[in-house]
C-alpha cells in the first residue's frame, strides 16, 4: 500500500505541475469563451466519432483472440470498454492491466495470452504512427527533432517486427532447442518457459496468415481514421483557422510524445502536446488549451458512459475487478 501510495503523490505531483506549466499564461476569460462558442452539432460528430474509435479498438482486440477463443462483438466491446475503465482508474499502476486481468478472468485465459495481444495491439499502433508520420511530412513541416525521433521509433519497430518474423519462422527450431538443452539441465525453468512460449505463439497467431494481418491493418486503420475525425470535429467545432489535416498533425503529435505516459492519465502532458501542437497554425493559447481540455475529455467520457452502462448489463462489479487488478500489479503477477 505504501508504493502505492507513493505512486499516486508521485503522479498527482507531477500532473500538477504539467497543468501549471500548460495554463499559467493562458487567459482564462477567452478559455471560458472559447467553450462557450463550441458548436454542439460538431461535438456530437467528435464523440461519435470516439466511440467509432472505441469499437474499432475492441474488434481489432476481437480479431488477435480470435484463433484461440471466439466471442461475440457485443462481448469484446464490453471487455474493451471495462477494461478501459480499469485502466484510466488507475493510470500510474496498471497500465493495460485492467484489460488483461478482464479478459484473463472472463475468457479462462492466461494472462501471458492476453499480454501478448495487447503487445500486438501496441505494435500495430506504432506501426500506424511511423507510416502516418512520413505521410503527413507531404502536408506539413514537421519539426526535425520529431523527424529525429521518427527515425529512431521506425528502428524500434522493425526491428519488433523482425523479432516477430523470426520466432514465427523458427519457432519449432527454438521448441527443439528449448527440450534438448534447457530442459535437462533446468526443468523447472522449462516447464515455466513452456507454458510462457506456448502462450505468446497463441498471443500472436493472427499474426501467421495473410488474412489476419490485413484484418488487423484494416482496424488499425479505422482507429486512426476515427482518431484524426475527433479532432477535426472539433476544429469545426471550435471554429479554429486551421486546415483539416491538422486535426491529423495534432493525433500524431500527441499519439508520439505519449506512447510513455508520464502523469496520471497524460494529466498535463496531454495539453503541453495539444498545444504545442496546434501553436504550429497559429492557434492561440486560450483557444488552444480549451481545445486540449475538451479532446481530452473525449478520451474519457465515451469510455466511462459506455463501460458504466455495460457494467450493469453484463453483471460485472468494477470494484472487484479494480480490486484484483490492483492486486495482480502489486505481485508483479501480471503478465504471468
Amino acid at each position: 500500500m505504501k508504493i502505492l501510495d507513493w505512486k499516486k503523490l508521485l503522479g498527482a505531483g507531477i500532473a500538477i505541475g504539467l497543468l501549471y506549466f500548460s495554463f499559467h499564461n493562458v487567459d482564462f476569460g477567452e478559455l471560458w469563451h472559447s467553450l462557450t462558442r463550441i458548436n454542439p452539432v460538431y461535438l456530437i460528430g467528435a464523440a461519435v466519432s470516439a466511440v467509432a474509435m472505441n469499437w474499432a479498438k475492441g474488434m481489432r482486440w476481437r480479431a488477435l483472440i480470435r484463433d484461440v477463443k471466439v466471442i461475440s462483438k457485443p462481448r469484446a466491446f464490453a471487455l474493451f470498454h471495462i477494461g478501459q475503465m480499469i485502466n484510466l482508474s488507475i493510470p500510474m499502476l496498471g497500465g493495460q492491466a485492467g484489460r488483461i486481468v478482464m479478459l484473463a478472468k472472463q475468457e479462462g485465459l492466461s494472462k501471458t495470452f492476453c499480454f501478448t495481444t495487447v503487445a500486438m495491439e501496441v505494435l500495430c499502433d506504432a506501426v500506424s504512427l511511423v507510416l502516418l508520420i512520413y505521410l503527413a511530412s507531404f502536408l506539413f513541416a514537421i519539426p526535425s527533432w520529431v523527424r529525429e525521433v521518427e527515425v529512431y521509433a521506425a528502428i524500434c519497430v522493425g526491428l519488433m517486427i523482425l523479432t516477430l518474423i523470426l520466432l514465427m519462422r523458427y519457432e519449432r527450431g527454438l521448441a527443439y532447442f528449448g527440450k534438448k538443452t534447457i530442459r535437462r539441465r533446468f526443468p523447472r525453468l522449462y516447464k515455466k518457459l513452456e507454458k510462457w512460449t506456448t502462450s505468446m505463439s497463441h498471443g500472436i497467431a493472427s499474426m501467421r496468415s495473410s488474412r489476419g494481418v490485413f484484418t488487423l491493418g484494416f482496424y488499425s486503420l479505422l482507429v486512426w481514421f476515427f482518431h484524426i475525425g475527433i479532432c477535426i470535429m472539433l476544429i469545426q467545432a471550435f471554429g479554429l483557422k486551421a486546415p483539416f489535416w491538422a486535426g491529423a498533425v495534432v493525433v500524431i503529435i500527441n499519439s508520439f510524445l505519449l506512447l510513455i505516459p508520464v502523469s496520471p492519465g497524460n494529466l498535463g502532458s496531454f495539453q503541453i502536446t495539444v498545444i504545442t501542437a496546434l501553436s504550429f497554425f497559429d492557434v492561440s493559447h486560450a483557444e488552444a488549451a480549451a481545445f486540449s481540455i475538451v479532446l481530452h475529455f473525449m478520451d474519457y467520457a465515451p469510455v466511462f458512459t459506455i463501460g458504466f452502462i455495460l457494467l450493469i448489463t453484463n453483471k460485472f462489479s468494477f470494484k472487484k475487478l479494480r480490486e484484483e487488478t490492483v492486486r495482480e500489479v502489486q505481485q508483479s503477477d501480471c503478465p504471468s
